[in-house]
């Protein structure tokens, strides 16, 4: 069985390197409900207005510290929960 792991480019999220609006989240969404192929999916908790990922089923949570910048230059920090859906396992 092929399967796939997608690490897009987060919803709402500024890293600098790349633009979520790179990628349409929805398309992505779809994709992968009618998948014929095992998958991963990582992304940030999908809380408040958006919650499309919900259709996803319960992801695994992994609580992380997000921080912008980096070394002893780091600010704002703040627990996130990074989340991993699948359409395997258990």
């Amino acid at each position: 069985m092929t399967w796939c792991i997608f690490d897009p480019p987060y919803l709402n999220c500024d890293v600098r390197a790349y633009e979520d609006s790179t990628l349409d989240h929805k398309e992505l969404i779809d994709l992968l409900l009618h998948a014929r192929f095992h998958w991963v999916l990582s992304e940030y908790e999908d809380k408040g207005q958006h919650g499309m990922y919900r259709v996803l089923g319960e992801p695994i949570r992994i609580p992380v510290i997000k921080q912008m910048g980096n070394g002893s230059n780091a600010w704002n920090k703040q627990e996130v929960f990074e989340c991993l859906w699948m359409n395997f396992g258990n």
